[in-house]
C-alpha cells in the first residue's frame, strides 16, 4: 500500500511511524507544507495520514477523501477538532465540560464584557500552539490586540493542568506544571476516573482512533474542563507509540470509505 504521511515538523514520529510502515511492506512518502501541491499528482497514493492539523494539510485530506482516499484522522472531524468554535459545540454535544467563550471585535468586547467575565484567555481559533495564548485580565488587555480583527477569548479555568494522549484504547496522561498561560514541566501520573470520563466522552463523541486532551481540573469544583483537544499530538512524550500508531491507521483505513466524487 502507498502511505503519503502530511506532517509539520521535521523529525518527529512521522519518522517513527514512516520506518513501522515501511517494516510491515508499504511504500511510504512524508509531505511537508514546503512540499505539497493539492493537485491530481497528490492522489498517487491509497491511504493520507493527516499528522498536522495546518489549513493547507486539512484541505489536502479533504481533496483526498473526495477522490475516495483514505483519510486518518477523518479531515472534517480534523477541522472540527482544531476549529475551537465548531469544537466547543461538538464536545458539549458529547457531555465534554469546556469553558465559555466571547467572539468579537476587542473594541467591542472591551466595552460589553461584564467584570465579572474576566479573567479570560485569548487564543487563536485555528491555532495550537501554546504561544498565541494570553491571559486578559480586563477590558484594556483586550485593546491592546489588532482593532480590525475579531478575537476568539475563553474562560480562564484556575486549577489542575493535565495532557492526554491517547491511541484506542492506550492513553498517558502527564500534569502540566503552569506559571500563568506558560507550561514549564510535564511529568505521568496514573489516570484518574475524572480524566477517564472525560477520555470516554471525547472518543465516543469525535470517534477519534488517536487525539489529545488538555484538561484543567477546577480547583473549587473539580469538574474536569476540556481547554484544547485534539486529533493527532506531537507524541513527544510517548515516542515509542509508532507501532501502536499504525495499528490504529491500518484499522481505520480498513473500514469502508464512499468517495464523494469519482477519482
Amino acid at each position: 500500500m502507498r502511505v503519503t504521511i502530511l506532517a509539520k515538523k521535521a523529525h518527529d514520529i512521522s519518522d517513527g511511524m514512516k520506518a513501522v510502515f515501511e517494516e510491515r511492506g508499504h511504500l511510504v512518502t512524508i509531505r511537508r507544507q514546503r512540499d505539497l501541491t493539492i493537485d491530481r499528482r497528490f492522489l498517487d497514493t491509497d491511504l493520507v495520514v493527516l499528522k498536522s492539523k495546518r489549513l493547507c494539510f486539512l484541505y489536502a485530506g479533504l481533496y483526498a477523501r473526495s477522490r475516495g482516499i483514505r483519510v486518518v484522522p477523518d479531515p472534517e472531524v480534523a477541522y472540527r477538532v482544531r476549529d475551537r468554535i465548531l469544537c466547543h459545540d461538538s464536545m458539549r454535544r458529547a457531555g465534554v465540560p469546556v469553558p465559555a467563550y466571547y467572539l468579537g471585535y476587542p473594541a467591542v468586547l472591551a466595552r460589553t464584557l461584564p467584570p465579572e467575565a474576566y479573567p479570560l484567555v485569548s487564543k487563536g481559533r485555528m491555532e495550537a500552539s501554546s504561544t498565541s495564548v494570553l491571559m486578559i485580565d480586563g477590558p484594556e488587555a483586550l485593546l491592546e490586540h489588532s482593532a480590525d480583527r475579531p478575537v476568539y477569548l475563553q474562560r480562564f479555568i484556575s486549577g489542575e493542568h493535565f495532557l492526554v494522549n491517547f491511541v484506542e484504547s492506550a492513553a498517558r496522561v502527564f500534569r502540566k506544571e503552569m506559571v500563568g498561560t506558560r507550561r514549564i514541566a510535564l511529568r505521568e501520573i496514573a489516570m484518574t476516573a475524572g480524566v477517564a470520563d472525560v477520555l470516554t466522552r471525547f472518543r465516543l463523541g469525535t470517534g477519534l482512533a488517536v487525539g489529545d486532551l488538555d484538561l484543567v481540573r477546577e480547583s473549587e469544583s473539580g469538574t474536569y474542563w476540556s481547554v484544547d483537544p485534539g486529533s493527532f499530538p506531537s507524541f513527544e512524550l510517548w515516542p515509542d507509540a509508532a507501532p501502536l500508531l499504525v495499528d490504529a491507521i491500518l484499522r481505520e483505513a480498513a473500514r469502508p470509505v464512499c468517495p464523494l466524487l469519482s477519482r
